[in-house]
């Protein structure tokens, strides 16, 4: 399962999905604790986390490993 998490979302090594993506996570995709997902980061980091708690407000994951966003190609911006 993939995530592109929030700027709010991650705090050091902990990532904390709340609102309709928490309930997304817990109801939809029926996520478990010590399930492991793949998140894209704010500062653009690959990284995968285990969940280890799933609450009525949010789902809690640490990040376990970092990831080479390898067969992702370069993002090319250009400003007219």
């Amino acid at each position: 399962m993939w995530l592109i998490i929030d700027p709010e979302e991650c705090r050091g090594d902990e990532l904390e999905i709340r609102g309709a993506r928490c309930h997304h996570l817990a109801r939809v995709c029926r996520a478990r604790v010590g399930e492991t997902l793949r998140a894209a980061l704010p500062d653009g980091r690959v990284v995968r986390a285990e969940i280890h708690e799933i609450a009525a407000d949010a789902v809690r994951a640490r990040i376990v490993a970092e990831e080479s966003p390898a067969g992702l190609p370069p993002c090319r911006r250009s400003l007219l």
